[in-house]
């Protein structure tokens, strides 16, 4: 019986230290947290794989709940694009960033000139995810009763171009981006003689949200940026006093310029569109734009 007893208690002890053995190969023999060789290769296999919830196109933005400023091409674009997102409208784009920061929202869709500007100067724990190239283009919207304001600041604009005052004011904004052609309209001719008429005599009143850097945002009291520079040319070479009204909801900007009782002219980012055109005319276009899609940085892949 004792042969027989240490026979088997040998093989039990054979059996323990081959199963210890496989343990340790295995990485079981690891304490929690411990930096051994099974850790080693799992932390490199996690590495290698994007993280779940970091996005690599705005495509990966599909079914989840993301931002726009309200009655923009941005949010146009997400309705059209995205099916399956929620869209949460703000009526400032700065709104929509700080929701985005407070993660309330995956991401913010606006044009690509101002997402620049912010993530470079004001939201740096934000990064462009993509550009989208939409083609846009930028005009001053007046009212359709008006022709002769919009053939006025047309010739202007014609004008600063020729004599480089607008080249100089966009080229300060934009160091990067070259200015456009400014094309004329052949139809703004016969207009431009015709009777001026503005809310307050001798005074030109602008509608703007005055919140899309670097085209207009407030610097204290007063406006400031490209856009506002640029009325301010305008102005000055049509001899009328610049009046802008306090910042507007853009979505309402339109109609107020359109019923031409409140403001003779909205200067915001308008992109031109059908869309926008059956409520007012527009002058000259005079910035290209593309969209962007705005995430966090630790959301990127």
């Amino acid at each position: 019986m004792k042969k027989r007893s240490k026979t088997v208690l040998a093989a039990i002890l054979t059996l323990c230290l081959a199963l210890g053995l496989a343990l340790v190969g295995c990485g079981g023999g690891q304490p929690s947290g411990s930096s051994g060789s099974g850790s080693a290769s799992a932390s490199a296999s996690s590495s290698a794989a994007p993280a779940a919830g970091k996005y690599s196109s705005a495509q990966d933005l599909d079914g989840k709940i993301v931002a726009a400023q309200s009655g923009t091409t941005g949010a146009d674009w997400v309705t059209e694009n995205l099916p399956g997102a929620t869209l949460k409208n703000f009526n400032m784009t700065s709104e929509a960033l700080a929701a985005l920061v407070a993660g309330d929202v995956e991401a913010v869709f606006f044009d690509e000139p101002v997402a620049a500007e912010q993530v470079a100067t004001t939201y740096k724990d934000c990064v462009i995810l993509e550009t989208i190239p939409t083609g846009e283009q930028y005009g001053f919207a007046v009212s359709k009763t008006n022709p002769t304001l919009k053939a006025k600041v047309n010739a202007t604009l014609q004008t600063l171009k020729a004599n480089g005052q607008f080249d100089t004011i966009f080229k300060k904004w934009f160091p990067d981006v070259s200015p456009p052609s400014l094309k004329e309209s052949a139809s703004d001719a016969a207009a431009a003689d015709g009777e001026l008429k503005l809310v307050e005599s001798g005074t030109l009143i602008v509608a703007s949200d005055c919140d899309y850097p670097p085209f207009i945002e407030m610097d204290g009291d007063k406006p400031a940026g490209f856009e506002y520079e640029l009325m301010q040319a305008i102005c000055a070479e049509l001899g009328l006093t610049l009046k802008y009204l306090p910042p507007q909801n853009f979505d309402g900007i339109l109609a107020s310029v359109a019923a031409g009782t409140v403001a003779d002219i909205g200067v915001s980012s308008f992109t031109i569109n059908d869309e926008r055109k059956q409520l007012v005319d527009f002058c000259t276009p005079y910035f290209d734009s593309n969209q962007a899609c705005v995430v966090l940085k630790s959301k990127a892949a």
